[in-house]
């Protein structure tokens, strides 16, 4: 659903193009479709800076899901850098209750599980 979805945004120049491909890049990531993931971020980060430049959440969470993505590929140094900087600022905007805050702080602890390097 994702997919058609993302489609039909595009069709239709529709500013949700950017949260869905965020959304699905984090889907691909959680599947261990790693390179999909990366592809489709660096495909929302275009969209998201342009539709939602006042939104910097939206841009926070983009980094953790990349963060993630950067994580399953080895690249442990960026990923660390994406992952503790959306989440500080999620938790700044938003608040530790918020959802996307929540996803992100769970990203995190995933990745200090993963490779026992620390964040924070």
């Amino acid at each position: 659903l994702y997919l058609e979805a993302l489609e039909i945004a595009r069709l239709h120049d529709h500013r949700m193009e950017g949260p869905i491909a965020a959304n699905l890049a984090d889907l691909y990531c959680n599947t261990g479709l790693a390179a999909e993931g990366l592809a489709t971020a660096a495909l929302a980060r275009i969209s998201l800076t342009d539709d939602y430049p006042e939104s910097d959440w939206r841009l926070a969470y983009l980094d953790s899901v990349e963060g993630g993505c950067r994580a399953a590929v080895g690249e442990t140094e960026l990923a660390r850098a994406l992952l503790d900087s959306g989440l500080g600022r999620l938790e700044a905007d938003r608040g530790p209750d918020w959802l996307f805050t929540q996803l992100a702080s769970k990203r995190v602890q995933r990745f200090m599980n993963d490779t026992g390097v620390r964040i924070r």
